[in-house]
């Protein structure tokens, strides 16, 4: 059995490889330009190979194909290649933006039909004609419906709609075991830390779907309670 420290040393050594093909140019897209920094420097001193420009257009036996030409071997392939619209997207007669996702103005209706709203990942929105760069996040998701909700109410009545505005909340990445970023706005911090308060949330939101007596219980005994005020602060309101 191969531990985590049998596998640094083998990595650090050159006797396992780890690759880290990115289709767009940087690591991390959509984030500030320091903490893609951070995560693409942290990586090549664990002796990862990353990879940018050049998304897999093949995959084969021992090996895949890049947009490029380029080959590159392989014994294990982890695919996280992102989403696509599903078909029931793909088939509305209504405008896209050119990844195939429902285009939306910034009061979330289609461009098309003044009708129709749309949010959460299936949604592209634009401004002005053009396009709102924005992660497909939960808290975006959540946010755009109770925008959607407001305006669809003032379109029945003949009301004023308001407009999406993006809030910019703090945001969790892990990049390892031992370290993970946290970003708020354009600064962020980085070490254990995150990794163990970002586990602490996901078994906070986890609990929240729990009915059974033993909650309370288990509640205190989440990972990383000691950053329960943080959690306070992270918690959406």
């Amino acid at each position: 059995m191969i531990t985590e420290r049998d596998f640094a040393r083998d990595l650090t050594s050159g006797r396992i490889s780890l690759e880290i093909i990115q289709a767009q140019d940087e690591l991390l897209p959509g984030f500030p330009a320091k903490v893609q920094k951070f995560a693409k420097e942290y990586l090549l001193g664990k002796g990862v190979t990353i990879v940018t420009g050049n998304r897999i257009v093949e995959v084969q036996q021992s090996s895949v194909i890049l947009e490029s030409g380029m080959a590159r071997d392989m014994s294990m392939l982890i695919w996280t290649g992102g989403i696509q619209p599903a078909k029931l997207i793909r088939e509305l007669p209504l405008t896209k933006d050119p990844q195939g996702w429902l285009r939306v103005t910034d009061r979330l209706h289609s461009p098309d039909d003044g009708r129709i709203y749309g949010v959460g990942d299936i949604i592209s929105m634009y401004a002005d004609e053009k396009p709102l760069a924005l992660s497909r996040l939960a808290y975006h998701a959540l946010d755009q419906a109770v925008i959607a909700s407001i305006n669809i109410y003032n379109h029945l009545r003949g009301r004023k709609q308001i407009g999406y505005a993006p809030k910019a909340k703090p945001q969790l990445i892990s990049i390892g075991k031992d370290t993970g970023i946290f970003v708020r706005k354009d600064g962020y911090l980085s070490g254990q830390w995150v990794v163990f308060l970002k586990k602490a949330l996901q078994a906070k939101h986890l609990m929240t779907y729990l009915t059974k007596p033993t909650v309370s219980t288990l509640t205190s005994k989440v990972p990383g309670a000691e950053f329960r005020h943080l959690l306070r602060l992270l918690s959406p309101r």
